[in-house]
């Protein structure tokens, strides 16, 4: 067997286990799907374009942490039920008082 066929015998055995570089956009997707854990691919297509910012004290992060882990559910989601329960208690909606 001449170089040339084992070199092509090796590359034909990875071919159909691993995106072409003919696509590296399609590779670089599969390879970082794959990377992701359980809790990463439960939560696909439901990305939160918007992020909020504020200080707190180090109990009422422990506490939002705490209650999360409680619901099983992640920070932003455990934040996201409160809000609407609080807005529902003080008769608030979005398009004003």
């Amino acid at each position: 067997m001449s170089m040339e066929e084992d070199k092509a015998e090796f590359v034909s055995m990875f071919a159909a286990k691993f995106a072409s570089n003919a696509t590296p956009t399609k590779r670089i997707k599969s390879e970082r799907t794959a990377a992701m854990t359980e809790k990463q691919h439960a939560r696909l297509g439901r990305a939160r374009p918007v992020q909020v910012n504020f200080r707190t004290s180090a109990d009422c992060k422990a506490l939002a942490v705490g209650l999360a882990d409680h619901m099983k559910v992640s920070v932003a989601e455990m934040f996201e039920e409160a809000l609407a329960l609080l807005a529902k208690k003080k008769g608030y909606s979005e398009g004003g008082e």
